[in-house]
């Protein structure tokens, strides 16, 4: 922009912000094996998935409990929105046809990771057969995220207190083309697992004819139209919850029926409950809004001790649990007939050459139609699912928080005065780390 436009300039009010830990992180590595606050897992990186999480354990007071054993990203789809040639042919798998680990970035020590960090290599083989080694591929630090709890005692003389919440993120960021993703797989002191999708970089676009208007697209400048598509993601989850048998319940959330405001049962009319059904057999099962519909993964052979309720997981999705926009029997939607339903819940099968991976498929590029290695084609077999050592597959568009974004407002994206930085205070996570003298990264900053 600063070669385009003569007044441009970078902002020169932001103040320096340091992450600093004078005594040390909190995190413990052993080759790829971390253990921090009562967590324990093991780290890896692959061609197509990039980061894989396995044997997620949860110390409990001594009890060593395990939770999953393996997390990743296992597809995901771009779908574009126009319908005139070519653009129907563009729905790419950024994972199946070019590998989240393949594309994978090298991070620079002060400017993709900020504070005392720890990084991993990566390493995948090469059409030709030979190693690609992608050093300081995975990123690995701790950071404040906000408030864990606070309560305040409103009595007179009443105390409060404040517990500052720490997370420990695990992530790496990929560029596809035009796209960066940047994924974070959170760990909180509270026994939560989050994994964040963030995007950046550039909008695919094409040129646009003078005052041409099209549904499918937004002018994002003069003769520049930015088409309308879809980011889908496919996670699975391999859980073993304090075991290998488990099984997913549904739950809704109902009024309750067949009492009309007025009846003995619901006289002010105001009662609702959570409806909960177990998934018995294999299934794709939609998001429902008006249910405000949940899943959880749960171990029936074990109770909570006060609830008597059986231990689990909840999955929260309903930021990112906006369905595919395509019909259900488009090109895209046939292809990575994953994305028609929110989740998927299928039996662990495993057999010579593996177990059940890819939702869309082991070779995506060699099909136009569902291929029989596939969730979809999976679920057909009807297994029981409940009690069993399953596979979940969550279908998500994005990490979703309450947000304000501008749509149309600005000329031009405002953050782009905004200076980059180089933190001379991030430094290695551990003293005996040699990072290029100081920074890791293959690039700077700038």
């Amino acid at each position: 922009m600063a070669e385009d436009d003569k007044d441009f300039k970078f902002r020169d009010d932001i103040k320096p912000l340091h992450i600093v830990q004078p005594q040390g992180v909190s995190f413990k590595m052993n080759g790829h094996e971390l253990e921090w606050q009562n967590w324990k897992m093991h780290i890896s990186f692959t061609q197509r998935e990039g980061i894989a999480l396995s044997t997620i354990t949860y110390n409990d007071h001594g009890e060593i409990r395990p939770i999953i054993y393996r997390l990743s990203l296992a597809e995901m789809v771009v779908p574009y929105g126009a319908p005139e040639y070519p653009h129907p042919r563009k729905f790419a798998f950024d994972s199946g046809e070019y590998g989240m680990g393949t594309m994978a970035n090298e991070l620079s020590l002060g400017c993709d990771c900020l504070g005392q960090i720890h990084y991993l290599p990566g390493a995948y083989v090469r059409n030709n057969g030979s190693a690609a080694i992608i050093k300081n591929v995975i990123c690995i630090h701790e950071e404040d995220a906000g408030v864990l709890w606070k309560h305040t005692d409103y009595r007179p003389g009443g105390r409060s207190q404040t517990v500052r919440r720490r997370r420990l993120v695990v992530s790496m960021v990929c560029t596809l083309a035009n796209y960066e993703y940047i994924w974070n797989y959170h760990f909180y002191q509270d026994g939560s697992i989050e994994f964040e999708i963030r995007l950046t970089g550039i909008l695919n676009v094409y040129i646009a004819d003078k005052d041409e208007t099209n549904p499918y697209g937004t002018v994002v400048a003069p003769g520049i139209n930015a088409q309308n598509h879809q980011h889908l993601f496919s996670v699975r989850i391999d859980p073993m919850i304090d075991g290998l048998s488990n099984s997913v319940v549904e739950s809704d959330t109902i009024a309750l029926p067949d009492a009309p405001t007025g009846s003995a049962a619901n006289f002010a009319g105001n009662a609702f409950l959570s409806k909960e059904t177990v998934l018995t057999t294999e299934a794709g099962r939609p998001f429902d809004w008006a249910k405000e519909r949940r899943w959880k993964i749960i171990n029936g052979a074990r109770k909570h001790h006060a609830s008597g309720k059986n231990v689990g997981y909840s999955i929260g999705m309903k930021g990112g649990a906006t369905p595919v926009m395509a019909h259900h029997d488009s090109w895209a939607a046939k292809r990575a007939a994953f994305v028609t339903n929110a989740l998927w819940v299928c039996r662990d099968v495993e057999g010579p050459k593996g177990s059940r991976m890819w939702p869309a498929g082991k070779y995506v590029p060699q099909t136009r139609v569902e291929p029989e290695d596939s969730v979809g084609k999976w679920v057909e077999g009807r297994q029981n699912a409940d009690n069993e050592d399953i596979l979940v597959y969550v279908t998500v568009v994005e990490h979703l928080n309450v947000t304000l974004k501008p749509n149309s407002f600005f000329k031009a994206n405002p953050s782009m005065d905004v200076p980059g930085t180089y933190d001379l205070t991030s430094v290695p996570a551990f003293s005996d780390e040699v990072v290029n003298g100081r920074s890791n990264g293959a690039h700077g900053c700038h």
